[in-house]
């Protein structure tokens, strides 16, 4: 084999590895990220439910505000709604208390929002779910 094609071959496999890696990272940030906000989403329930317990009401959302300055990982919930003011007495415990759209730029981690209820649950549900199950409640 000449030495052109061997070096060229030896090019080929570098630029192979490294974009391999590039996307890997990419994949794994996004999965990361997705993680750390369903644990900011959840430790942010726990505070809302403790405020709730001991004042007998959902706190404002200036509350909650300032709730989300003491959860790790806050910053990586991005857009937050709160919907405190659409909460009865007579509400469900499974009733939409609070969510939040997270968009990635991995193929393999999923666009999607994460979901708080009133009973504390929080769970991930993809654009498509959150599009049929959801936004026919919010309207």
């Amino acid at each position: 084999m000449t030495r052109q094609k061997r070096l060229l071959i030896d090019v080929a496999v570098v630029l192979t590895i490294t974009a391999l890696a590039v996307v890997s990272m990419i994949h794994l940030k996004d999965y990361i990220n997705r993680r750390e906000a369903l644990l900011a989403m959840e430790q942010l329930g726990e505070k809302i439910l403790a405020y709730r317990e001991a004042q007998g009401a959902l706190p404002p959302e200036e509350t909650v505000q300032g709730l989300m300055n003491q959860v790790a990982g806050r910053a990586r919930l991005g857009r937050f709604t709160y919907r405190a003011p659409w909460i009865t007495p007579e509400s469900k415990p499974d009733a939409l208390l609070a969510f939040t759209q997270q968009d990635y730029e991995s193929l393999l981690v999923s666009d999607g929002y994460i979901v708080l209820r009133l009973n504390g649950t929080v769970q991930w549900l993809d654009a498509r779910q959150f599009n049929n199950d959801i936004v026919p409640m919010l309207q």
